[in-house]
């Protein structure tokens, strides 16, 4: 009996938990493959980016408890938004950008989000909410900003600070909303952290490269490249628009 018992593995309590002991193990290798530009982002290099986002929280006087929405295709600046939030205790409203405009911006009011990261040119000049554009080939409309010039208007901060209460809400999901109104569900740090997790070793993960197609605003397009692939020391390979629509492209 004593032979065969299986002991008991620690449970991560927060996304901190995962970030930090995957920055630690894998602080060099590839964290990120966008298979848009076959660029590649390694786990120190994220970390950088993650703190001076979280800076310029701080100049937002964005806080913990507060909410960011984002409504985003495959894009490293998403993941870094994600990782951020998560690390500040800030709460991800993940929403599907292929929403109507008018749903869009109903979620973006029902969640109370303070700011919207997007790649959609019809969401410019919200009133009630400070809107960031993703970096792409296109420029963001007129008086619009975009993630690399939102980012250079802070300096990035030395220590890494986290506290975060495990019950806080990591994340806000909506259903299809087939029947009515999408409905919000809340996962909080330790159930997103614990999924993540449980995800990675059912399946055996361990430094794999990991194809994420699903879209962000759904529990496995997240769960999988922000949070199992961190816990498996695996790399992230992000799509391109070719490749969102012709995965074979990512194995030649």
């Amino acid at each position: 009996f004593y032979g065969k018992s299986i002991l008991p593995v620690a449970q991560p309590n927060t996304f901190t938990d995962i970030w930090l002991t995957a920055k630690d193990l894998y602080h060099d290798a590839p964290l990120i493959h966008w298979l848009e530009d076959d660029s590649q982002i390694s786990y120190e290099d994220a970390d950088y980016v993650i703190d001076c986002i979280r800076r310029r929280f701080i100049d937002l006087e964005l806080s913990e408890g507060d909410r960011i929405a984002i409504a985003s295709p495959h894009h490293p600046e998403s993941l870094f938004i994600c990782w951020a939030a998560w690390l500040s205790g800030i709460t991800l409203v993940a929403i599907d950008k292929e929403l109507p405009v008018k749903s869009i911006i109903d979620l973006i009011q029902r969640t109370k989000s303070k700011l919207l990261v997007t790649d959609q040119h019809a969401l410019a000049n919200q009133q009630q909410v400070e809107v960031v554009f993703l970096d792409n080939e296109t420029s963001p409309p007129n008086d619009s900003i975009c993630f690399a010039d939102w980012l250079d208007a802070t300096v990035c901060p030395e220590a890494h600070q986290y506290s975060i209460n495990p019950e806080n809400i990591a994340t806000i999901l909506f259903t299809s909303g087939s029947t009515g109104l999408p409905k919000g569900v809340m996962l909080s740090q330790q159930a997103l952290a614990i999924s993540g997790k449980n995800m990675a070793d059912t399946h055996g993960w361990k430094s794999e490269s990991i194809l994420s197609l699903g879209p962000f605003s759904m529990m496995s397009g997240l769960r999988n490249p922000a949070v199992a692939s961190l816990s498996s020391g695996s790399t992230v390979l992000l799509p391109g628009r070719s490749t969102l629509h012709h995965p074979w492209i990512s194995w030649q």
